[in-house]
């Protein structure tokens, strides 16, 4: 089941497609937002227990991983609801300035 299929059984028949696409892309756009936060601050993480406890960095960098693949399905479903495949990122970008 698509994401706007699953959001529709929540908000009902009342919500028309556009809308309903343009609330899906924007709850998607705000993941992506949170994820790209949460993956630079495993990262840093990451650096700054790099020299005195290097297992526990590598932790963090197996989580930060975790992330960026939740990262990549967030993009990949952001272009299956907006139709555009190759702006996924920008449009996500632009969202994320205009906030």
């Amino acid at each position: 089941m698509s994401y706007v299929e699953q959001l529709r059984q929540f908000l009902g028949e009342s919500v028309d497609e556009g809308e309903l696409r343009a609330v899906a892309a924007h709850a998607i756009a705000a993941d992506v937002r949170r994820l790209k936060a949460a993956i630079a601050g495993r990262v840093w993480e990451a650096r700054q227990l790099a020299r005195d406890l290097p297992d526990d960095a590598a932790q963090q960098l197996v989580a930060a991983k975790s992330l960026l693949a939740r990262y990549q399905r967030a993009l990949d479903e952001y272009a299956l609801v907006t139709g555009r495949v190759s702006a996924a990122l920008s449009d996500v970008v632009k969202a994320e300035e205009a906030a």
